[in-house]
């Protein structure tokens, strides 16, 4: 005759919980690798799990002050966080965004993704990483992404997972270019995204088979750098549309800022002088 298996009895208390009340992987972990052979304890283990993390997330829902959250966000008058959106949306679901112009290569965008994820610290470490991973994962569904803020007990701000707010109220905001790739590139141009603080340079002009140096802001235009040098005694008597200044074998544009062509303290470019006509 084989022994009867009495019916195990549920105990509760073996589910971890953190000084946040929030219910860790622990218990996941407890539920699966449990030895009991009864379905209906492991059933009612999961739904227990389930039941508590669905409480936390629906009573953060019910209670979420959309004013207070705004309040926390750092980046919503900075207009550099994103780059210049356009009308169009790219993307489904909660990864649906408006699409954006970026005066950058894809390489570039990768690197300043790189830089935005490792630079994260406020907030839950963990939770950021997963972000991360959701917008790296161009393959992830929907659904998926859905029961990944679940079980990390984050909810999207507006329907989309730029802006995330945990169980703790931690605000996690994520910029357009790590979400989705751009609408559209303008490598010819750059924008206010990319210009750089205002700093004093010294810039070298190879002239003949001469060399001098003159001080600049690195957001003067290059009419501002033939202006200056316009203003030599040497070259006073030279109309301004009879120079043109090179960098790296290109001719400079009047309109553009030194910035725009990389030049930097003590960079050399090249003057050339045509006869006055």
């Amino acid at each position: 005759m084989g022994c009867v298996c009495t019916p195990q009895k549920i105990n509760y208390s073996e589910i971890k919980v953190n000084n946040n009340n929030n219910i860790i992987s622990d218990s996941k972990n407890l539920i699966d690798n449990s030895t009991s052979e009864n379905p209906t304890f492991k059933e009612e283990l999961k739904n227990k799990f389930c039941h508590e993390k669905l409480s936390k997330i629906q009573k953060l829902k019910n209670n979420l002050n959309i004013n207070e959250i705004e309040e926390k966000l750092k980046h919503k008058y900075d207009y550099l966080f994103n780059y210049p959106e356009l009308e169009e949306e790219v993307g489904e679901g909660l990864k649906k965004i408006k699409g954006y112009i970026s005066t950058k290569s894809l390489f570039e965008i990768k690197d300043e993704r790189e830089k935005f994820w490792e630079s994260q610290k406020e907030g839950d470490i963990k939770i950021w990483n997963e972000l991360r991973n959701i917008c790296d994962d161009e393959s992830i569904t929907d659904e998926e992404i859905k029961e990944k803020l679940d079980s990390l007990e984050v909810i999207p701000l507006y329907d989309s997972i730029n802006i995330c707010i945990d169980i703790n109220k931690n605000v996690y905001e994520i910029p357009n270019y790590c979400i989705q790739n751009p609408s559209e590139y303008n490598l010819a141009i750059q924008s206010d995204h990319d210009r750089p603080s205002q700093d004093d340079i010294d810039v070298n002009v190879s002239y003949l088979k001469k060399n001098f140096s003159i001080k600049m802001s690195n957001v003067d235009t290059i009419l501002d750098v033939k202006a200056e040098i316009l203003n030599m005694d040497e070259f006073k008597k030279v109309e301004d549309n009879c120079i043109s200044l090179f960098y790296q074998e290109k001719e400079l544009d009047d309109n553009k800022e030194i910035w725009n062509y990389n030049i930097n303290n003590d960079s050399t470019i090249k003057l050339i002088v045509k006869d006055n006509k």
